[in-house]
């Protein structure tokens, strides 16, 4: 299954594409989340190896990265998202469970919230294909929450399925 098929057409899905209605929504359902991953992020990177090259797999309109200072290529399955990207920086439309990037091809890989989107089978595809393009030595990063199984306990996250 690819993530094209994950519930694009959904209705909620096609209003978060519009980027202020998703910027509004992580502050609405994960207030004081910006802070709190920033700083972990920070602290992450610390102890990581520099990376010259960095991709981030679900950017969505603006990356988790940029607000650190990093200039990742952005990935997402979003064209409005990878409009929106933008000032400057590198984004390309693309699955996360297909990269368009060689093997061993760049330095760092990461991604934020993306997997709990996304069906297992999907997931776990797209790992493999973060650590195919990832150079010997380089980082693989992902952030995400661990979900709940019943949809009633999830209702945003299961509105993709």
């Amino acid at each position: 299954m690819s993530l094209h098929a994950a519930g694009e057409d959904h209705w909620a899905h096609r209003l978060l594409e519009i980027p202020w209605v998703y910027g509004c929504s992580q502050q609405l359902f994960a207030p004081g989340a910006t802070v709190a991953v920033t700083r972990a992020i920070r602290r992450l990177l610390q102890r990581l190896p520099p990376a010259r090259t960095i991709v981030d797999v679900g950017c969505g309109p603006s990356s988790w990265l940029k607000r650190v200072g990093l200039q990742p290529v952005g990935v997402d399955r979003s064209w409005p998202y990878v409009a929106r990207y933008g000032h400057g920086a590198r984004a390309v439309m693309a699955l996360a469970d297909a990269l368009p990037f060689a093997s061993r091809s760049v330095d760092a890989v990461w991604s934020f919230f993306l997997f709990h989107h996304v069906p297992d089978d999907v997931a776990r595809t797209a790992v493999s294909e973060m650590l195919r393009i990832c150079r010997p030595g380089g980082s693989v990063v992902v952030c995400d929450g661990v979900m709940p199984r019943s949809a009633w306990r999830r209702p945003i996250a299961s509105l993709n399925y």
